[in-house]
């Protein structure tokens, strides 16, 4: 009996987490928050993948783009797809 007391007073990992962002400081965001985060993330690493092969010469699209082997914008890609990458993961730890 005390055994099955003890399991229904057991928090879930969710509550958890919670209880520990409360503790810190930070609010649980809302699902759209999650959402938005994601998809920026998702968008951003994309245009972040197009730009490091721009500057990397390996996408030649479109013929006469300024960005094509030019070594910034393949940092400058790599800096936004790091960061868009970034956005995903807090958007799936949140």
């Amino acid at each position: 009996m005390l055994q099955q007391s003890a399991r229904a007073r057991r928090p879930t990992p969710a509550s958890n987490r919670a209880i520990l962002l409360e503790q810190v400081g930070q609010t649980v965001p809302n699902s759209s928050m999650r959402a938005l985060f994601l998809v920026i993330g998702v968008i951003a690493l994309l245009v972040g993948l197009v730009w490091t092969g721009q500057g990397a010469g390996l996408i030649q699209w479109p013929a006469q783009s300024f960005m094509i082997n030019q070594s910034q914008w393949m940092w400058y890609g790599a800096s936004t797809a790091f960061g868009g990458l970034l956005l995903i993961f807090i958007s799936r730890k949140a």
